[in-house]
């Protein structure tokens, strides 16, 4: 907690690190080969879209976005299978390193994990393939991770961000124990990093750690379901839902603090009205109303379709804005205890 937290409040001044793990797209079709030497009831078009393209002969090399979807999910695949399947003999013996006790969130876990508290440590060896999803948060340690893959016809590259030096090595360890990629993979360790260009890369990721394991008790579940949100619609790119999300979550905070200072039910005013209303009142702490400034400026270019673009810069602004918000109403603000 006490790097998570200063990292979600001031992602610049935390920094993050990072490494690049290079992987050969021949390394990982030899992978299938042996899956499939050794499995004979498995079939190449059910867990491999890539060693489909040097068996036919009418496919071409796809964009390079498709070709770092389909190395992606034929490495999970893999993965997958070698954690179900492991032969008695052979190059695929092996175990996947899933470290004992790691728990893995994804965005679509956030609210089971809080709903239902920890879940067994024993059945993390099933999810060792969320080490390949984008966000990931890992309990055990409290760290933020983001995994940024790109691919050609020739590699597929691997940019890991984690809050804490330990997360990137943890992946890089996890990738060492896959067979035959494992041996051969190229590993960059690229150290701490503060720009803007990489420290923002993991805030999902801590989000949902600040949510399921932070600040699940003193915040309302309704308030932090709107983090579940914008978080899942982020991964999805869908930055307009996830701007609205993070914006509500404020606004109805902001309506929880105009019924306290005023002892009447909060109007059913926009966020910038509604902050304005409460200002006449008591004065929001600077950085505070600029946070509250930051989510509506994005809210603002969200609803307007027509006229405004908005993406990944603004959505995380927003979430940004909204989590700095949240904790000071909690914390310092007139919400908390």
């Amino acid at each position: 907690m006490k790097e998570i937290l200063p990292y979600l409040l001031n992602p610049n001044k935390a920094g993050v690190y990072l490494s690049t793990v290079s992987i050969e797209i021949s390394e990982l079709k030899e992978l299938f080969r042996e899956i499939l030497k050794f499995d004979k009831e498995t079939d190449a078009r059910s867990i491999g879209r890539l060693i489909l393209l040097e068996r036919d002969s009418m496919v071409t090399t796809p964009p390079s976005r498709l070709l770092t979807n389909w190395a992606i999910e034929d490495l999970k695949k893999a993965v997958s299978h070698l954690n179900i399947y492991t032969p008695k003999e052979g190059i695929l013996s092996s175990k996947i390193l899933m470290p004992r006790g790691h728990i893995l969130l994804s965005a679509n876990r956030m609210g089971f994990i809080r709903d239902k508290g920890i879940i067994d440590a024993s059945a993390s060896a099933y999810f060792s393939d969320a080490f390949l999803n984008p966000n990931i948060a890992l309990l055990k340690t409290m760290d933020a991770l983001k995994v940024s893959p790109v691919a050609d016809s020739e590699t597929l590259r691997i940019n890991i961000f984690s809050v804490k030096k330990n997360g990137v090595k943890i992946f890089e360890k996890f990738i060492r124990s896959i067979p035959i990629i494992g041996e051969k993979a190229g590993i960059v360790d690229r150290g701490k990093r503060h720009s803007s260009r990489h420290c923002y890369e993991p805030y999902p990721a801590a989000v949902i750690l600040w949510s399921c394991n932070i600040v699940y008790k003193s915040i309302p579940d309704d308030v932090l379901n709107f983090f579940d949100g914008a978080v899942r619609y982020f991964e999805k790119e869908e930055w307009r839902i996830s701007i609205i999300l993070s914006a509500i979550a404020v606004e109805s905070l902001l309506a929880e603090i105009y019924e306290e200072y005023f002892h009447e039910i909060a109007p059913p005013d926009p966020l910038g009205a509604l902050r304005d209303k409460i200002e006449k009142k008591q004065k929001l702490p600077p950085e505070t109303r600029n946070d509250v400034d930051v989510v509506n400026q994005s809210r603002i270019a969200a609803v307007h379709r027509s006229s405004m673009q908005v993406g990944e810069k603004e959505a995380r602004n927003a979430m940004i804005g909204a989590v700095r918000f949240t904790n000071w109403a909690f914390s310092e603000g007139p919400l908390s205890d």
